[in-house]
């Protein structure tokens, strides 16, 4: 309303309509000194008080504020000073307004335990006629990629946990309003791109505990531990029962990577049990065959699917994965595809399919220009004898299937080939692809 006489006007007709119908308001307070006074916005604000649901304060305003109303501010400015808390209901007190939420970060200047530097902690603290609420105990830690839109995005999470999901609970209620504002600013620019499954996500991550929204660190782990895994195991399952137990003893026998592909029998059970089953630190576990980016959110609720592989490029697969911190690895095959899959985002890409390639044809793609720091999967045709000349162009890592993990696990239960195939494992299999993870791990 300090921008002119016009906006003035229609702000007023907003907050006189919303109250007309009854539509409950909730205020972020964001004075700007250039626009004019504080004492000039709040004659503004001030006869609406009694109708605000709820008022927003940053502690910026909430010193201002409590000034302009004789309140004693700490001598220790320090957003962490528990002061603030109670200057945030006494300042509601005097005001009159039902809910009083105030939104303090702070951003760390260098590493610190697990926080890196440049990380902004992010907490809030709510006052009403019953009490203060805080979710300092367990704040959200994120590295914004732009500084605006934090409040109207706690407003949006306060907004949604309270009307839309009828959460009572106002320390869930703070604890979501922070989440959000967060994943807000993992984007540019002042509008939000979060969807609900995206927040539903993350939701699920953080269980009202401490979290990190660090995406970007994510990709960097997995593509790191891809790099040391070398070789991923396709696992293209017609038998869950069969899959899972070969899933697990891969990784007993040495196997750092895994892959379940998206045409599985009984995909997504089988996901679950295998990511509750083997510790990250064991094996990495992904998706492959996936053909839509529609199938990422999914995927992405199943706890310790870390990177998705594809046959194609999927429109909008690199920056869907990565918004999840699931590591995209889109297939390309010539130069100028690998290149606009580098482009979209991609930090892995797989090469698809690699039996039309040659180890020396990759190596020398791979030696003309920036070609060389892209990080590439052949997939397709690989098996334990050339698997290492694969490795040895260039290639951070390569694809297998069932000439690494079985011929059983492609057969369904009942098939007449199924018991030779068992056997064949037995007998021969397993020892393989203890062999195969031994040999390509020390490359």
């Amino acid at each position: 309303p300090l921008t002119g006489e016009i906006p003035a006007y229609n702000w007023t007709k907003c907050m006189e309509t919303a109250i007309k119908h009854k539509i409950p308001i909730t205020l972020d307070l964001n004075h700007r000194k250039q626009l004019g006074t504080l004492e000039k916005l709040w004659s503004i604000i001030t006869p609406f008080l009694p109708d605000l649901h709820l008022l927003i304060l940053s502690l910026a305003s909430l010193s201002e504020l409590a000034t302009l109303h004789s309140l004693k501010i700490p001598t220790n400015q320090s957003e962490e000073n528990p002061e603030w808390t109670k200057i945030l209901q006494e300042l509601r007190i005097k005001l009159n307004v039902p809910r009083l939420a105030c939104c303090f970060k702070i951003r760390y200047e260098s590493d610190h335990e697990n926080i890196k530097k440049g990380e902004q902690k992010r907490w809030s603290v709510i006052a009403d006629k019953n009490g203060i609420y805080s979710s300092f105990e367990h704040p959200v830690y994120h590295l914004p990629k732009d500084e605006c839109g934090g409040g109207s995005a706690w407003a949006a999470g306060f907004i949604d946990s309270v009307f839309f999901r009828g959460i009572d609970d106002l320390k869930e209620v703070i604890r979501n309003a922070d989440l959000l504002a967060a994943l807000c600013q993992e984007t540019f620019g002042d509008h939000s791109v979060v969807d609900s499954n995206y927040f539903n996500h993350w939701l699920e991550i953080s269980k009202n505990n401490s979290v990190h929204v660090d995406t970007e660190n994510n990709l960097q782990k997995t593509t790191q531990k891809m790099k040391l895994g070398k070789v991923i195991p396709i696992l293209r399952a017609k038998n869950r029962d069969i899959a899972v137990a070969r899933a697990k003893e891969l990784v007993s026998l040495g196997c750092k990577l895994l892959e379940v592909t998206m045409d599985s029998t009984d995909v997504i059970q089988v996901l679950k049990e295998l990511c509750e089953a083997i510790p990250e630190d064991q094996c990495t576990i992904g998706v492959g065959t996936v053909f839509d980016a529609s199938q990422i959110p999914s995927i992405a609720e199943i706890k310790g699917v870390k990177f998705a592989l594809s046959p194609i490029n999927p429109k909008d697969f690199v920056s869907t994965c990565h918004k999840y911190g699931i590591l995209a690895v889109p297939a390309a095959f010539s130069p100028q595809e690998i290149w606009e899959a580098k482009l979209q985002g991609a930090r892995v890409i797989k090469l698809f399919p690699a039996q039309l390639y040659s180890p020396a044809t990759l190596k020398a793609v791979l030696e003309v220009g920036s070609f060389g720091t892209v990080n590439i999967v052949p997939s397709g045709g690989i098996t334990p004898e050339n698997a290492p000349e694969w490795l040895k162009a260039g290639a951070i890592a390569v694809g297998m299937g069932s000439k690494l993990t079985g011929d059983d696990i492609k057969l369904p239960q009942g098939d007449p080939r199924l018991a030779g195939a068992i056997e064949a494992w037995k007998n021969g299999g397993r020892q393989t692809a203890k062999s195969i993870f031994e040999k390509l791990q020390n490359l």
